[in-house]
């Protein structure tokens, strides 16, 4: 028996080595993983769409998975899937970061209504988005360095909206039917949003 263990060890390495070198299983019937590998022209650079999901969810929330409303952990790239051809789902999914208590209060929201009492969901934020791009409006001026608490906090959400809408209209035709509606909602410059 003892000579047999070598060998039944490497046999059980080399079972798991191989398993590992195996293509990841899609636990649907669409090819999500697939789809999350495909690459994609994104700020100058090409790019896989995991990437994109992933990064974009850091930026807005700073974790890469979203939670939907029944409690469903969704990954990356479904998250990407959902705000692309799902926007009436993914705009109640809880993704957008708001620390600031005068940014909660400007769309009058307890840190109670939030995932995590920090996420809130752009149908949250929907009521208010105007008086968010006034107060963008304002704070863009202002040198980076001068900026208030609250005005980067404006700018930082703001910026994510932006970029929100971007990966919302990233698939889709720009003949279709709200696609400038949408896209052109935010519109002040986005290279003072997005600085910090």
């Amino acid at each position: 028996m003892k000579k047999y263990l070598p060998i039944l060890v490497a046999l059980v390495a080399l079972a798991f080595v191989a398993k590992t070198l195996l293509p990841a299983k899609n636990p649907g019937a669409f090819d999500v993983v697939g789809f999350g590998r495909l690459p994609v022209l994104a700020n100058g650079r090409i790019k896989p769409f995991d990437t994109i999901a992933r990064s974009s969810l850091l930026q807005f929330q700073g974790r890469q998975s979203v939670t939907r409303p029944d409690g469903h952990v969704l990954t990356p790239v479904e998250w990407l899937l959902d705000a692309t051809f799902h926007p009436d789902l993914a705009d109640n999914y809880q993704t957008f970061e708001i620390n600031h208590p005068d940014l909660l209060a400007l769309f009058g929201l307890k840190t109670d209504d939030g995932a995590g009492g920090k996420r809130f969901a752009l149908n949250q934020l929907g009521p208010k988005l105007d008086e968010l791009e006034r107060q963008a409006r304002l704070a863009d001026p202002v040198e980076a360095a001068a900026r208030t608490p609250f005005q980067r906090a404006v700018l930082q959400l703001y910026g994510n909206l932006i970029v929100y809408q971007q990966v919302r209209h990233a698939l889709v035709a720009p003949a279709s039917e709200d696609f400038l509606g949408d896209l052109m909602r935010f519109q002040i410059g986005r290279a003072s949003c997005r600085e910090r």
